[in-house]
């Protein structure tokens, strides 16, 4: 198989405040971007031509880390459609018209998932072994790897059955039991029915309301009504969509979960590490080049760490832990399990951290967090996001407007790019603060925060007198 199409178009308006000023392709699942490991699954099984259908946006930012961070995908075999807005049936017919005539099959990824490798290769050896019309991974609903179920309301599902998708259902309440991953294996024989699928999900129970979008969902469904085959490969490892914003803390665990069971905890990487003699390591480490550990540093691996990052004076890592190249941690500060940094982060002086922090962030006075941070943003000192609530309860976050409760991450924080916060700023569960947002000194923040918008104290002062004479003089 040598031709894919990877779907990247749609607003991404769930993942808000992350959509406000990157692409979802681009957003780090396990410290970075979730198309990059994708691109080079496709690249070591040897695609020559890797289709992406998308807005120009997000073209260009996957462009611009590319050249950044030239690897595996070689950008000669990406070849970029603009994306319609029309749905996924619609972005895959336009996608197709760039695929070769002799192209006897094509593999299409979403380009917005979190993947193993091994899903994408059994995929395709599976299609390639029974020929069928069309080969569909699915995802388990109860994933193991997870600590609560998939809700099948919030999915386009399957059910599966002897090895075949036998029914395919948009947001179900019921009657399936795994979840459609967006990833196929679809034969020439049907290249044409996807500019025939209506421009909304037909297969859905009565009372489901969809939108005006074609779905490539609603393809498999009309090939199933024609009575062609579907195989169903299950998902080996873990898969996880970027859909909503606690989406981007559990791909980080999913992800550096993997890698701790994949790579070789005998040996560190072969990079000059200079380590210092009073360093209290254990646990393999993963460097890059020019890394440096300081005194009285604690690293509980494993732990990947980037180029020119310096880890110094009693800064505390318990892994597994992703830090990008050109980091700075120091001065007692503590990264918590499954975090990850992207580049140029710097934690310091008691700084504690815990989830994904983006490019750029500075945490550098004592404070304490726990969920994502987006690009280039500021903590104020003693910023503290508040996750144990006095019920012990999970908060629940409105996603266009309906309240979902997402478990584990129910109650972390989630700022976009670009925001600030002041000293002594709190952030009470489950808040969001948009892109280009501010969170003033000393507000305790009860409520979303839009995109471009200050949120200020005021403080009202009362006056009166007062001396000696209150002490009886």
């Amino acid at each position: 198989m040598e031709y894919a199409v990877i779907l990247c178009g749609g607003q991404g308006r769930r993942i808000w405040p992350y959509s406000a000023t990157q692409d979802k392709l681009m957003l780090p699942a396990g410290g970075r971007p979730a198309a990059v490991p994708t691109l080079e699954t496709l690249a070591a099984e040897g695609f020559q031509r890797i289709v992406m259908v998308g807005n120009r946006r997000g073209w260009q930012q996957l462009n611009q880390y590319l050249a950044a961070n030239p690897g595996a995908v070689d950008r000669g075999t990406l070849v970029f459609v603009e994306d319609r807005g029309q749905g996924s049936a619609a972005s895959l017919a336009l996608g197709l018209t760039a695929v070769p005539a002799e192209a006897e099959e094509v593999l299409v990824v979403c380009g917005d998932t979190s993947s193993a490798a091994e899903n994408i290769r059994n995929l395709i050896s599976a299609h390639e072994e029974q020929k069928p019309a069309a080969s569909a991974l699915v995802h388990p609903l109860r994933d193991p790897g997870q600590e609560t179920q998939d809700r099948s309301g919030d999915w386009l599902c399957a059910a599966v059955s002897g090895g075949r998708v036998t029914k395919v259902l948009g947001h179900p309440r019921s009657d399936v039991n795994y979840r459609l991953t967006g990833c196929y294996v679809f034969s020439r024989s049907v290249f044409a029915e996807f500019e025939r699928t209506a421009p909304y999900m037909e297969a859905v129970q009565v009372g489901m309301m969809p939108p005006a979008e074609s779905e490539a969902a609603q393809t498999v469904a009309n090939l199933l009504a024609q009575g062609l085959a579907i195989t169903a490969v299950h998902t080996a490892d873990y898969f996880v969509d970027l859909d909503k914003p606690w989406h981007l803390l559990e791909a980080a665990h999913r992800r550096l979960d993997y890698l701790k069971r994949r790579e070789d905890p005998q040996h560190l990487r072969h990079s000059p590490v200079s380590v210092a003699d009073d360093a209290d390591i254990e646990g393999p480490l993963y460097c890059g080049d020019n890394v440096v550990i300081g005194s009285r540093v604690v690293i509980r691996g494993p732990v990947w760490i980037g180029s020119g990052t310096t880890i110094t004076n009693g800064a505390m890592i318990h892994g597994p832990v992703w830090i990008g190249p050109e980091c700075r941690l120091e001065d007692y500060c503590t990264v918590g399990s499954y975090s990850t940094l992207g580049r140029g982060c710097r934690v310091g002086h008691c700084a504690e951290i815990d989830g994904v922090l983006m490019d750029n962030v500075y945490a550098v006075h004592y404070m304490e967090f726990a969920g994502v941070i987006g690009r280039s943003s500021d903590l104020g000192a003693a910023t503290v996001c508040g996750t144990l609530r006095f019920d012990d309860g999970d908060t629940a976050i409105a996603i266009q407007g309906r309240r979902e409760k997402p478990g584990p991450q129910s109650n972390a924080a989630f700022l976009g790019d670009f925001t600030r916060t002041g000293v002594n700023a709190v952030l009470m569960p489950g808040i969001r603060v948009g892109a280009y947002g501010i969170v003033g000194p000393g507000v305790v923040l009860q409520e979303d925060v839009p995109d471009g918008t200050m949120v200020m104290v005021e403080q009202s002062l009362h006056k009166r007198a007062w001396g000696p004479e209150k002490y009886g003089w």
